[in-house]
């Protein structure tokens, strides 16, 4: 099933539902460049559908598995959840409950760099448009374990607007079950040129999604890979250009967002 939304970076995207039964997995799959983001996910059987497709008793009875999902897919290209899955709370149904799945879901476009691209001598890469998203996921992280690089960014827009940042959090489940190892494999920093005012961003918040710093119309944008965990959330910053005098959102296609991508070793 599909429908029409308006995903983060202001493109057009169709978001999918599936619905998924005892003895199935839920595989979704992106093309490159691209991220799932689940937008809702519960855990029961909220309506008669493809599983079960008649009532047994507990039609009706569903739990939000939303923050669960999202530690487990949101923010990567691909990922795998079979059912029955014991990690699921579906606690207040019956026992048969957990055995059925639905997930809403989309593929978002995001900006991410191989550590291998990155360097002094790699070009501006230049992006049309006044909004996006910076993703956390890096692949072929097993290269890099170990090391402890840096991915810089620097984003400019015209003179007279600003630059707001948000992050998406796909990291509140592993904070609930109250991990007290590292969450999150990298840690980006964003910082305001002009001022030299500097927010700190990574996964594992209360909130699935905050507000991280507003800066002026140039910032730069540090990713640190912090340790390397098996299976660590992701997140995505998002950003948003607007008019400095009024706050309303820059057009889309209105000026060419420059992003520059640099290595730095740790220590320089």
């Amino acid at each position: 099933m599909f429908r029409t939304v308006l995903i983060l970076t202001g493109l057009i995207a169709s978001l999918r539902a599936d619905e998924v039964c005892t003895g199935e997995a839920f595989k979704p799959s992106c093309p490159k460049g691209e991220v799932i983001v689940v937008q809702s996910a519960s855990l029961g059987v909220p309506h008669v559908g493809r599983c079960p497709q008649v009532d047994i008793g507990v039609v009706g009875c569903s739990v939000d598995v939303l923050s669960f999902m999202d530690y487990r897919c949101s923010g990567r290209p691909s990922c795998q959840v079979s059912l029955p899955d014991d990690q699921m709370d579906a606690s207040g149904c019956p026992p048969d409950a957990k055995d059925f799945l639905l997930v809403e879901y989309q593929c978002t476009s995001v900006q991410t760099r191989e550590i291998a691209d990155c360097g002094e001598d790699v070009q501006p890469q230049e992006l049309v448009g006044a909004k996006g998203a910076i993703s956390s996921y890096k692949e072929a992280r097993n290269q890099l374990y170990g090391q402890q690089g840096k991915c810089h960014w620097r984003v400019q827009s015209p003179k007279g607007t600003n630059i707001a940042f948000s992050i998406l959090d796909f990291g509140t489940a592993a904070t609930k079950m109250n991990f007290t190892e590292p969450l999150c494999h990298y840690v980006m920093t964003i910082t305001d040129v002009k001022s030299g005012r500097k927010a700190t961003v990574t996964c594992g918040g209360m909130e699935r999604s905050r507000e991280v710093i507003q800066t002026g119309s140039e910032a730069e944008i540090v990713r640190i890979l912090k340790h390397t965990t098996h299976l660590s959330p992701e997140y995505l910053v998002t950003y948003t250009v607007t008019d400095e005098s009024n706050g309303v959102e820059v057009v889309l296609g209105s000026w060419k967002l420059l992003m520059f991508v640099f290595l730095f070793a740790i220590g320089h």
